[in-house]
């Protein structure tokens, strides 16, 4: 199971009504601890699909995901 507050939650949907009709994607950053995962904050990224590809198809480039891991 996983622990998200209400806000990250409106962020996420914020975020995919921002991008809208296209696809989203982003990273979730937290912690795990006794078999708990606690969602304490959100990295939004860019989708880098071709603009044609958008609607059905996300890219997360490995530099985002390097970006999210520090």
């Amino acid at each position: 199971m996983i622990s998200i507050s209400e806000e990250l939650l409106a962020q996420i949907k914020a975020h995919g009504e921002k991008t809208y009709p296209h696809e989203c994607g982003g990273m979730l950053i937290g912690t795990f601890e006794d078999g708990r995962k606690t969602v304490t904050e959100l990295l939004p990224m860019e989708n880098a699909m071709a603009q044609e590809e958008q609607h059905n198809r996300v890219l997360i480039l490995p530099k985002d995901v390097l970006r999210a891991e520090r």
